[in-house]
């Protein structure tokens, strides 16, 4: 995966910290650093932030439940994996979930 990288070594340590923070939360030994509900389009997600070595969040719609990495960006935060991206940015988000809900536009829901 990294061979072809042009950093190959940071392209090792990112990935290292990726699957650290993923065996972390996948065996509930990292708490939950803040929990946002968004409404959006067609249903509603849940947004879990983990305070990670590589910052992540848990993602739970009504079908899936999905992991996603922040990834650098422009505006806002960005978090995605191979099948899906969310993108936060105060009290907006847009999601898109591969073969299972198709970009949405979302709003925080404040309590």
């Amino acid at each position: 995966m990294c061979n072809n990288h042009a950093d190959r070594d940071a392209c090792i340590v990112e990935k290292v910290k990726r699957r650290y923070s993923f065996l972390k939360v996948q065996h509930k030994l990292q708490t939950v650093s803040h929990i946002h509900q968004f409404n959006c389009a067609v249903s509603s997600i849940t947004v879990r932030w983990y305070d990670t070595p590589a910052p992540m969040v848990w993602v739970q719609t009504a079908t899936s439940s999905q992991l996603m990495f922040n990834v650098a960006q422009g505006s806002g935060l960005t978090y995605e994996n191979k099948r899906s991206r969310l993108w936060v940015h105060g009290q907006k988000a847009m999601i898109w979930v591969a073969n299972q809900m198709p970009h949405q536009e979302c709003e925080r829901v404040t309590s």
